[in-house]
């Protein structure tokens, strides 16, 4: 029932739509399913809707306010959390308070900022940007079809991770970060094993 799931699993289908060889078939699966909820099909699980309707309702006497619209408890600390952790950034803009310098913060790019400011959260950056780069050479240039797939859904899968840390800390969660890492290796060396087939 994760939010930011919902949100990284819809950034990873889009990534998906926009730089896939097979666009015209993932469009065609999501105007479908777009159709289907708009005519009253119901795609989600009850749990799941409530979960999505529930972001929207002040459950508590403590909850923050977008514009007109009520955020529930979690989503209100969530809120509240970035707000410190700019305050708490602008403290140290450079460098940040160090890891656990600060408060728990649910969101990596937050969290980045407080703790190894604005050089901690560039080269962070930077090592994604690098990945991205890579794992789209490695997808362009594969000529086996089952690794060129692997390599476009790792790459669709790191954005969906990048939309996911908004409000997760995604890539230093083990559970996450273990598989993401170890995966990130195995499409790198792709170029490397075709090389040896070749040989």
């Amino acid at each position: 029932l994760s939010r930011v799931g919902y949100m990284a699993f819809i950034a990873g289908w889009l990534a998906f739509l926009v730089f896939s060889r097979h666009r015209i078939l993932v469009g065609a699966l999501i105007i479908a399913m777009v159709g289907a909820s708009l005519i009253g099909v119901p795609l989600l699980p009850e749990k799941v809707q409530k979960r999505i309707t529930g972001t929207f309702k002040a459950e508590t006497e403590f909850h923050v306010k977008i514009g007109s619209v009520d955020l529930d408890a979690s989503a209100s600390a969530r809120i509240v959390s970035y707000q410190q952790a700019i305050q708490v950034w602008l403290k140290s803009p450079l460098v940040g308070h160090g890891v656990t310098g600060t408060h728990f913060i649910d969101s990596q790019y937050f969290r980045l900022l407080a703790e190894t400011g604005i050089v901690g959260l560039s080269a962070f950056l930077f090592m994604i940007w690098r990945l991205l780069q890579e794992t789209w050479k490695v997808q362009r240039d594969c000529k086996d079809d089952f690794l060129r797939g692997a390599a476009l859904g790792f790459f669709c899968g790191i954005i969906a991770m990048l939309v996911h840390a908004i409000s997760a800390n995604s890539f230093i969660i083990i559970r996450i970060a273990e598989p993401f890492w170890l995966v990130a290796g195995l499409i790198l060396l792709i170029p490397n094993l075709q090389a040896d087939e070749q040989t």
